[in-house]
């Protein structure tokens, strides 16, 4: 951790250089808080949540300096849901999250998006022929084996027994 000469807008301590889930922060060793740039702050959450504690902030309360510019930081006011000691610098577009929103960000944390769906090829690997291949699973031009071969499923139906015990010839 690289130390800072940049203030907790909290507590006023030196804050630290740390690296979290990829994500380069700000964070202070005395109360635990941390300082987010506004668009990783948004990735984390939900969509929209970010820009609802954007827009809170721009008539909000002052909350503490922001430990890059020294402007004052402001709290999103008007939305009760919005968490508990949160301020946004609205000059250098950073967000203070104190221990106090943890538990509001781990309730507006973003769904993981579903994987997208996997296309069916429009041609064979092989040779670049249109992707049609035969019951064998085989392209019809190069005869590469392109798919899975169809199954061929057999019923097998009991055999009837005849009353009829007579000779037919």
């Amino acid at each position: 951790m690289d130390v800072m000469d940049h203030p907790c807008p909290d507590c006023a301590s030196e804050m630290s250089v740390t690296n979290e889930h990829g994500m380069r922060k700000l964070a202070c060793p005395t109360c635990r808080g941390a300082i987010l740039g506004l668009s990783p702050f948004e990735k984390l959450l939900a969509e929209g949540v970010g820009a609802q504690v954007w827009t809170g902030s721009a008539s909000g309360a002052p909350a503490g300096r922001c430990p890059y510019c020294a402007q004052p930081m402001r709290r999103p006011d008007g939305d009760p849901d919005v968490g508990a000691g949160l301020a946004v610098c609205r000059t250098c577009q950073q967000v203070w999250v104190p221990p106090a929103a943890r538990a509001w960000m781990d309730s507006h944390t973003a769904r993981p998006l579903a994987p997208p769906p996997v296309a069916a090829p429009t041609e064979c690997a092989n040779c670049g022929a249109p992707f049609h291949p035969d019951e064998d699973g085989r392209c019809q031009f190069c005869r590469a084996q392109i798919s899975a071969p169809q199954p061929i499923v057999m019923f097998m139906q009991p055999a009837q027994p005849t009353a009829d015990w007579s000779l037919h010839l």
